[in-house]
């Protein structure tokens, strides 16, 4: 980020009026830039997505474009799921909205999901962990000859252990039809060239 570029934002930001419009446009261009940078890292077109939520085309189309700015936190909420991400709505000083603007990088618009998240090899082991839980469980209760009905919470078969409480990247329909498309900061580029 440069001194000079600071300075000439900082004093922008000295108008009331500028200092509504810069929160409002960070808000719109971002969450339009994020939402299609998700929908083409998961391959889908506009049509398919649109089809997935339940919902038309062309309101994937408004919530893709940085001048809709009208994103209900429902729809965020349910982007969010869908994709497997966080979402933070939060308010925050301008000197913290300043400082993501100037230092934008592609990092911060391609958030990756839940399993390509940084601390994805701790859940993992978490997972394995319980899973070995489970299966000493088992053992413990058949070594000591105990029906399965005298204890019906440690009912693990390996098809309990592989079903939706054991939940397992291929066992996820949304990570399994992902599939790379364009970069983060291509999409970026192009917002900035046509908005």
């Amino acid at each position: 980020m440069s001194l000079h570029s600071r300075r000439g934002l900082t004093s922008k930001l000295s108008s009331k009026k500028y200092r509504d419009a810069f929160v409002a446009a960070r808000i719109s261009q971002t969450l339009a830039i994020q939402l299609r940078v998700l929908r083409q890292r998961a391959g889908l077109s506009q049509p398919e997505l649109a089809k997935e939520l339940g919902t038309s085309q062309n309101a994937v189309s408004r919530m893709e474009s940085p001048k809709y700015g009208k994103h209900s936190s429902s729809t965020l909420k349910k982007l969010a799921a869908y994709y497997d991400v966080g979402l933070i709505i939060r308010f925050a000083p301008f000197s913290e909205i300043m400082d993501w603007t100037l230092g934008l990088k592609e990092e911060s618009v391609a958030v990756p999901d839940f399993a390509h998240d940084r601390f994805g090899e701790e859940f993992d082991s978490v997972l394995a962990d319980k899973r070995r839980a489970a299966s000493h469980c088992l053992a413990a209760d058949e070594a000591m000859d105990i029906p399965h009905s005298v204890v019906p919470h440690r009912r693990f078969s390996a098809a309990a252990q592989s079903g939706p409480e054991w939940p397992t990247q291929s066992s996820d329909d949304v990570l399994t039809r992902r599939k790379p498309a364009g970069t983060a900061m291509a999409v970026l580029s192009e917002h900035r060239v046509n908005g």
